[in-house]
């Protein structure tokens, strides 16, 4: 596996992942936001997940997420409201 330079490190499940499935992590910004057909690792359930569908609502200023819909790594798909944590989620770049 190649080197990166990252502000914070991939934990080890994380670079399994990186082997296993060729994917290149890239850090989300403080303010990222899910994007359909796009991969992500979760931090907290530590396993990747493809967004399948993402809302969003408007409040004035404030952006909010309604719902997004995920296919896991093991094939299950789920529907929640939590938001993507830049301290302990990525993106993940490639095909699984």
């Amino acid at each position: 596996m190649k080197k990166e330079h990252f502000k914070k490190r991939p934990c080890w499940n994380l670079n399994r992942a990186i082997v296993q499935y060729g994917f290149t992590p890239v850090e989300l910004s403080q303010n990222a936001e899910y994007e359909a057909n796009k991969t992500y690792w979760c931090g907290y359930w530590v396993k990747w997940y493809r967004v399948l569908n993402a809302v969003y609502e408007n409040h004035g200023r404030i952006r909010l997420l309604k719902s997004v819909t995920v296919q896991w790594q093991d094939g299950t798909t789920t529907t929640h409201c939590t938001n993507l944590d830049p301290q302990h989620d990525w993106e993940l770049i490639g095909n699984a």
